[in-house]
């Protein structure tokens, strides 16, 4: 009975067909010719019914697992008929599948694919393979329609969707392996955005680009022998783009060119892990990771020429040897109470990114000077001179408290006395300022906070020492002032 209401309604859509034809030589009224479409969205919705109960008949558990298939002759239907309700109605159709997937979920109590039944998981399938394809049937066969932006954007949803698939499960299940599909995910992304062709692909390999490289960092961080395979796959990758972007077709380096100017970067981390994997054999020492990242940035921006993949990024590598070199000085003065070994660690790490400023700064080079409106010259030279006041004053109170006081205080009137040599340059000048605040440094220290604590002959000694080097520079400083005027 349901194969003959079938074949009856599709009669009578024939018919309706044959009669109406175009509008030249249409049998049908206009009036007709609504009702005619009416009875046409009717007749559609009469085809669903009657599929849907003989598809029931057939198999009850497995019978919205149809409603694709009826959900494509509708929209063909549409696109023949140009029926509205006929269309939005095939859309509409697929929420069954929606609601049989939720029911497969209460069923199982498990969100798994693995965990549901049959039914559920081809409604899965079906579900998503309709959202990605319709868009193409639309393109091919009913160009027109109003919905098919709808069903550009759908299919887009489902397009960004898909390297997320499996994640939720590795998060689950395999906590420890999310760095490695996190890597997975990014490269299909790139896959998805080079032959889908849309800006939202490439930026979701952007953040999936970052956020692989985040995980694989925490899980370098945490020791994970998971976290080793997934920087090595990153290096491997990176590596390929600094050799073969050039080649590249425009379109691929479209694509590619986050990445490729994250690759310095990247290397940045390749080597963090490798220090601290090395330093990390005796004790964990941020420090000395910290220093090797100055010197490695530092060098990066002294390049010259400065290589292309570096110029966008220029601006962060400086910013990075900076906060890098000032970083073991921070992490020192958390952990001041150490053992000997990571005191001369600290010591020699923070004595390392000194050495590197200095030499960043003397040579002045391009990236300073292209910053110099943000950074003068003359800031950098106060801030390295604080810096060396700093990590010398936490040297010398490593040293027993006896000998601490006296030895920070005259180190304070030596260096004061060698930026008054300094300042004797022209474009120094500013710097003399620098050297009376280290002098009137000194003599609140000496005076105010040392002399309560010092014994007689502490007190002898450092006044006299101070007193000679004052004596000393005066005499030199004022002959070369002299001699220069």
């Amino acid at each position: 009975m349901l194969l003959l209401t079938t074949a009856t309604i599709y009669s009578i859509g024939q018919l309706l067909q044959r009669y109406q034809g175009d509008e030249k030589k249409s049998y049908l009224l206009p009036y007709e010719r609504q009702i005619s479409l009416l009875v046409k969205e009717l007749v559609s919705v009469g085809y669903t019914a009657s599929l849907l109960f003989i598809s029931a008949l057939i198999s009850y558990d497995f019978s919205l697992n149809f409603i694709p298939l009826i959900s494509l002759l509708l929209l063909y239907l549409a696109a023949r008929d140009k029926l509205k309700f006929t269309e939005l109605f095939a859309w509409l159709l697929l929420v069954p599948l929606l609601l049989q997937i939720r029911f497969g979920i209460l069923e199982s109590g498990s969100f798994s694919f693995r965990h549901q039944a049959l039914y559920a998981q081809i409604a899965r399938v079906e579900l998503f393979a309709s959202l990605i394809l319709a868009y193409y049937w639309y393109k091919r066969h009913f160009s027109d329609s109003k919905l098919v932006q709808f069903a550009g954007v759908v299919q887009l949803v489902c397009f960004i969707c898909l390297p997320l698939l499996f994640i939720p499960k590795v998060i689950r299940e395999y906590g420890e392996y999310i760095s490695l599909a996190l890597w997975l995910s990014c490269f299909i992304s790139l896959i998805l955005a080079r032959v889908i062709r849309h800006r939202a692909l490439i930026f979701e390999a952007k953040i999936l680009t970052l956020i692989a490289i985040s995980s694989t960092a925490l899980s370098c961080l945490k020791h994970e022998w998971q976290g080793l395979i997934a920087l090595t796959i990153g290096a491997i990758m990176m590596s390929l783009l600094l050799i073969r972007y050039q080649q590249l077709d425009r379109l691929s380096q479209r694509i590619l060119t986050f990445q490729w100017q994250l690759s310095p970067f990247y290397f940045g981390l390749v080597t963090a892990v490798l220090v601290q994997s090395l330093v990390g054999i005796w004790l964990s020492h941020w420090g000395v990771v910290a220093a090797v990242l100055s010197g490695y940035f530092a060098w990066l921006i002294s390049l010259k020429p400065i290589p292309a993949v570096l110029k966008p990024g220029v601006s962060v590598a400086y910013g990075l040897t900076l906060v890098f070199a000032i970083a073991p000085l921070l992490i020192h003065k958390e952990t001041y109470i150490a053992s000997g070994v990571e005191n001369l660690l600290f010591c020699l790490s923070e004595a390392a990114t000194l050495g590197i400023l200095a030499w960043l700064v003397l040579n002045n080079g391009a990236v300073i000077r292209a910053h110099k409106a943000q950074l003068p010259l003359v800031i950098l030279h106060w801030g390295w001179h604080l810096l060396l006041g700093i990590n010398y004053m936490i040297w010398s109170y490593q040293l027993p408290h006896e000998f601490a006081a006296p030895i920070s205080a005259i180190l304070l009137v030596i260096h004061g006395c060698a930026l008054m040599f300094i300042s004797l340059n022209p474009k120094q000048e500013q710097i003399i300022k620098l050297a009376g605040l280290l002098f009137a440094l000194a003599c609140f220290k000496v005076i105010f906070i040392d002399m309560a604590n010092f014994e007689i002959i502490q007190k002898v000694v450092a006044f006299m020492v101070i007193g000679a080097i004052l004596l000393s520079v005066s005499y030199f400083y004022q002959r070369a002032r002299n001699q220069q005027n």
